[in-house]
């Protein structure tokens, strides 16, 4: 096992573990960085908030589809939830491969990590799929809670409007969906920027939500630094 000083992806911050048999590893400083955050402390101050409002809505035994997963961030304090069936997914493959290699062998039965080769200009120029063609890794209405941090901020409006249309596929009759989103386009504009960064205006976010049948269930203000809102299936 590699120490906190390596400079692969794969490597994590043992050194803060000990023995990590019975204890989920941390990830090292690049795939912290790759998540947004520049620290450790900023990685899990930002994760566990993150966790505090996801748990909110969550069922008994739910079913949680965790759309740009990264590196699991918010993954690690999900595997404290009692019978929980979990899916994560992401473009990184250096990503899902630490998740597999960190979580399988502690939670391997309840927590499954999906990669899915899109093509991003920004951060996967080799992409070979493009994300408005990717259909989510889980079942029709199969998911009680679906959320997205910090991903439809990198998102062009075409994917965007996809990635909608697949969590509104996904979610059960009674699912939620959490999702944040910069909201402060360029002026005279609703949708603007990016891959590096993209801003909606709120309303404007609302509308293709409504498009691809979801509605608005609460706006929810800033967390973490962006607008969040909590959607529903349309009746």
């Amino acid at each position: 096992m590699e120490n906190a000083q390596s400079s692969s992806p794969l490597g994590n911050h043992s050194i803060y573990c000990g023995t990590t048999r019975y204890i989920l590893p941390l990830p090292c400083d690049e795939l912290i960085r790759s998540t947004g955050p520049t620290t450790l402390e900023m990685f899990l101050i930002g994760a566990e908030a993150q966790f505090q409002l996801v748990s909110r809505f969550l069922p008994q035994n739910p079913s949680v589809l965790d759309i740009g997963c990264g590196c699991g961030r918010i993954a690690r304090f999900l595997t404290s939830i009692h019978g929980i069936r979990y899916v994560g997914f992401d473009v990184l493959p250096y990503s899902i491969q630490w998740c597999r290699t960190a979580f399988d062998p502690l939670f391997g039965e309840c927590m499954r990590f999906e990669h899915f080769d899109g093509f991003s200009k920004a951060y996967n120029p080799r992409g070979t799929v493009k994300p408005g063609g990717y259909r989510f890794p889980v079942e029709d209405r199969s998911v009680d809670l679906a959320f997205a941090f910090s991903v439809f901020t990198h998102l062009l409006e075409q994917d965007a409007r996809h990635y909608l249309d697949e969590t509104k596929r996904c979610l059960k009759k009674s699912g939620r969906a959490l999702f944040s989103i910069h909201n402060t386009p360029a002026q005279g504009c609703d949708f603007s920027g990016d891959e590096h960064r993209i801003d909606i205006a709120t309303s404007y976010f609302i509308g293709m939500a409504s498009d691809a049948g979801l509605e608005l269930v609460e706006d929810l203000g800033d967390i973490c630094g962006q607008h969040t809102l909590l959607l529903r299936r349309s009746l």
